[in-house]
């Protein structure tokens, strides 16, 4: 990321021109062909006098694309400062699939202090989502964000729906107002998998005129982290995300996903059966039961002792889904994997579900290895 490249590198790479326009409560931005959209009825152009949550959007619009991208348009000092540290960082991990960050932003204006005392967290109603939402309204969290754009394409379809209620429950329950923001984003090029936070920071800093303080779930704790990486959500990455005018908090790196599902039991049993888990069944934004996400919650639910039948309705025998488990096709999916059953294992009591889930671990690690020495391709 650059404020300001040298002449030199100015003159060596084709900077796409980015534009950001409004239309009505809609900003618009568009670079070298591509577009993408973000709107909220709770935010209108007024209260925007800073595009940083442009240059979020646009960050992810150059690292999935490798595209140069100049933004002609005020960005806080604290954001810039923070898209430089996710340039140093991902200079550092050198991820595959994601291209260094080449953003120019010639514009660069003083920060905006946060206003008032309503902070906002991300909501999708899963468990890390909603144990995060339980931690932040401790802490003094009042609203609740949904985005219609990121587990599901768009707010039109009868999927997005359910989940939408689904989320409004918890956060109702929580005592967290729900605010929603809708965006095309995952539309344009956009590798969502390693990218997003940047994507939840670009959300949180589009309402942020109305807010003091936002978070969003982490998906792992930091022992995980360590074993998870490459993965888009970290709480290195949320505390990059977090560095510039608008405190952005990470919630959950204390937890494992079971942790975090006791906790939403001892807080607010009521809410296990809203839990929406599943990316499979964009049908009816429920829970299958017999996909990989579906299947590693029911076993967290065994370990804590739960009933499973208001989460999941209509799911499968656990041990037919657990025997239905393939390894997937990319290392980083892999380690995800290696990471959910290893905690699941910490906590299952003794039983045929535990056997299967051992022996599923053991030829995960075995293809995990495979890849890690170049036998077989890692994807």
């Amino acid at each position: 990321m650059q404020e300001n490249p040298s002449r030199a590198a100015a003159g060596h790479q084709v900077w796409h021109e980015a534009r950001l326009t409004w239309n009505g409560r809609r900003a618009e931005i568009a670079a070298a062909g591509h577009s993408f959209f973000i709107e909220s009825d709770a935010v209108a152009q007024a209260d925007h006098g800073r595009a940083d949550f442009a240059a979020f959007g646009l960050a992810i619009l150059s690292m999935s694309t490798g595209l140069s991208i100049r933004l002609d348009q005020p960005v806080s000092r604290g954001v810039a400062g923070a898209l430089q540290r996710l340039a140093q960082a991902f200079d550092l991990w050198q991820w595959p699939g994601v291209h260094p960050l080449r953003l120019w932003l010639p514009v660069i204006a003083s920060d905006v202090a946060p206003q008032g005392e309503a902070r906002i967290i991300c909501a999708s109603g899963g468990v890390d989502s909603t144990s995060s939402a339980i931690e932040a309204r401790a802490d003094g969290f009042t609203h609740g964000l949904l985005i219609a754009g990121a587990d599901y394409p768009h707010d039109s379809v009868m999927a997005y729906g359910q989940l939408k209620y689904r989320v409004g429950a918890i956060c109702s329950t929580l005592g967290l107002a729900l605010v929603e923001v809708r965006t095309s984003l995952r539309r344009a090029p956009c590798n969502w998998e390693m990218l997003h936070s940047l994507g939840l920071a670009m959300c949180l800093y589009f309402v942020s005129p109305g807010f003091r303080a936002g978070g969003f779930a982490l998906d792992n704790s930091l022992v995980q982290d360590l074993a998870r990486h490459p993965w888009g959500n970290s709480a290195a990455l949320a505390w990059i995300v977090g560095s510039g005018p608008f405190p952005i908090r990470g919630y959950g790196e204390h937890r494992d996903r079971v942790d975090k599902l006791r906790l939403i039991a001892a807080r607010a049993p009521e809410l296990v059966g809203q839990l929406s888990v599943c990316w499979r069944d964009t049908g009816s934004g429920g829970n299958c039961g017999a996909c990989d996400k579906c299947t590693w919650t029911r076993l967290a639910l065994l370990c804590c002792g739960l009933e499973e039948s208001a989460a999941f309705p209509s799911a499968p025998p656990l041990a037919d889904a657990l025997r239905s488990r393939g390894v997937p096709q990319r290392l980083f999916n892999v380690k995800g994997m290696h990471v959910r059953l290893v905690e699941l294992l910490w906590h299952l009591p003794e039983g045929p579900e535990k056997v299967l889930a051992g022996a599923h671990l053991l030829r995960l690690r075995q293809v995990m290895r495979q890849m890690e020495r170049g036998e077989i391709p890692a994807g």
